[in-house]
């Protein structure tokens, strides 16, 4: 199994529309990632998951216990607006990983969950995911400046090499 100590690399976006992007500002939880291997070592993680488009792993946070479960990484992200329509919002990353990790994003409203996709089995070179929310869920986001972003991994997930995270 060549791919068990390759890295997994996430992408996150929040998207609403095709004109309007959302992506991470403050950091919320941050477990045990930190950004010293493609990032700037300052312990701030957003700032290395905030480009558009995504740069890869030139900018990326990573999971410091190989080998240890998968601990959520959560971040707020940039306020938006009510786009007055229930269709075309999407919660979208980028990722890859070693062979049997499975992630789902979660999106939340303050502390409320308002969309959650299914775990996609992740591969080992990177692809993109994708969850369009239901036009009910999409309708029960009230406050566009409030949305926050978890990556959660499936059951106790561990990894046996670095894993990175990155928009």
């Amino acid at each position: 199994m060549p791919y068990l100590n390759s890295p997994s690399t996430v992408h996150v976006h929040w998207i609403q529309e095709e004109n309007q992007i959302l992506v991470p500002d403050t950091d919320v939880v941050v477990g045990s990632w930190k950004d010293t291997i493609y990032g700037d070592s300052d312990a701030v993680l957003f700032d290395e998951l905030d480009e558009i488009p995504q740069d890869g792993l030139i900018t990326a946070i990573h999971h410091t216990d190989p080998g240890k479960p998968f601990d959520p990484f959560r971040v707020t992200l940039t306020d938006g607006f009510d786009p007055e329509v229930s269709d075309r919002h999407r919660l979208k990353f980028t990722a890859s990983g070693p062979i049997g990790t499975e992630l789902k994003a979660v999106l939340y409203e303050g502390a409320v969950i308002r969309a959650e996709s299914p775990y996609f089995k992740i591969k080992p070179t990177m692809d993109t995911y994708v969850y369009t929310l239901t036009t009910t869920e999409a309708d029960t986001i009230t406050n566009y400046t409030n949305l926050e972003v978890r990556i959660l991994p499936s059951g106790n997930l561990s990894h046996t090499s670095d894993s990175f995270l990155s928009v």
